[in-house]
């Protein structure tokens, strides 16, 4: 049983210093517990339903522990799921799951809220 009175409040996330260009990476080195990620979509799109190329997000805070939670940010860049995977010390993975209806076109923004969770 939890019992709490008040307020919890974790961090203080900043905005990645530089969007990332899907077309020609798909690498993101961020090192802070919660922020935001920015990309933009490849050249090619993504089609309706679609996945992404895998990503790296590269972050010192993440543990092979480390429960990383991310969501799409509102309804001002592309609707898309965001699945995370392979967690190690160190990175995990990230691709992004097209929901739009119809293809995101070259130059759309996606932008990714997350936090790292350690728990030990």
């Amino acid at each position: 049983d939890i019992t709490m009175n008040g307020v919890i409040k974790y961090g203080g996330g900043t905005t990645s210093p530089n969007g990332v260009d899907l077309q020609s990476t798909q690498a993101v080195t961020f090192n802070e517990t919660q922020g935001i990620l920015q990309f933009d979509s490849p050249d090619a799109g993504i089609a309706n339903d679609a996945l992404s190329a895998e990503i790296t997000f590269t972050n010192n805070k993440i543990l092979s522990s480390s429960a990383v939670i991310i969501a799409h940010i509102g309804t001002t860049t592309a609707p898309c799921e965001i699945l995370v995977y392979g967690v190690a010390t160190g990175s995990c993975k990230i691709k992004i799951l097209n929901k739009s209806g119809g293809a995101i076109a070259d130059g759309t923004n996606i932008n990714i809220n997350f936090s790292v969770i350690n728990t030990n």
